[in-house]
């Protein structure tokens, strides 16, 4: 097992009453079934690439009343205002609070984790942002690969390579390669939650699809993936530069 490190999306809008849904497509050749996800900021619509748009909106239709209702659950929390990068922002690393220090460039941009806090010394905003975001990926590239092989072994099965990426669309996934990417975002997520989204990438070196059979599985080397994966949701919104 190795460990490495600007296409429009396709969507579709339905109205429900005076709501109007819009929703982001996903297709894969791995998918058999239509499946549906909505966080904090979008609606997912997961499908093979057979399925024509307006089935899709017939299903995302068919769902309106649960999408309107978890969007306004999502609405009453709130989304985290805009970073700025600068002193005193909170920052979170699995899941604990930190509290971000920016200083002065002294020899060059630089970070730390000390204490309760990053400190960052960077000139720049933008700077500032880059050096989190390759401090975050370092931490998943010594983290993830390791908790991948524990779940590897539970299951019999090898990934062929574990990559880290920036992925705004997805927490993990797997193709028929066996090749696993993960999002470094994760690394801001309690360990449980990072957990969840290893085992179930893992668990699809098995089985690609969601059917039945996937979910029994999982639930064979994580019980309480359920709980786990409903915490994910309600939380993704916050695991973000």
């Amino acid at each position: 097992m190795k460990t490495v490190r600007a296409v429009d999306k396709e969507r579709g809008q339905v109205k429900f009453g005076q709501r109007r849904i819009v929703f982001e497509i996903r297709r894969s050749s791995r998918r058999r079934t239509v499946g549906l996800q909505v966080d904090a900021e979008r609606v997912l619509v997961s499908a093979p690439h057979r399925v024509r748009l307006e089935t899709l909106q017939d299903f995302v239709l068919s769902k309106a009343p649960w999408i309107v209702k978890k969007q306004n659950e999502f609405a009453k929390m709130g989304l985290p205002p805009r970073r700025k990068f600068t002193t005193g922002e909170p920052l979170l690393y699995l899941g604990r609070r930190y509290t971000l220090e920016r200083l002065p460039e002294e020899e060059g941009p630089a970070i730390r984790l000390w204490g309760g806090s990053f400190q960052v010394w960077a000139n720049t905003a933008s700077t500032a942002r880059k050096l989190l975001e390759v401090w975050y990926e370092g931490r998943a590239l010594e983290r993830i690969p390791a908790r991948v092989e524990f779940y590897s072994r539970q299951l019999g099965r090898t990934p062929q390579a574990v990559y880290i990426r920036d992925q705004r669309s997805r927490w993990g996934s797997c193709n028929l390669k066996g090749e696993l990417r993960f999002n470094w975002r994760l690394m801001m997520a309690p360990s449980l939650l990072l957990d969840y989204v290893v085992a179930h990438e893992v668990c699809h070196l098995l089985i690609f699809d969601h059917s039945p059979a996937f979910w029994r599985l999982l639930g064979q080397i994580m019980p309480d993936y359920e709980e786990r994966r409903r915490r994910l949701a309600l939380t993704a919104h916050q695991y973000e530069l």
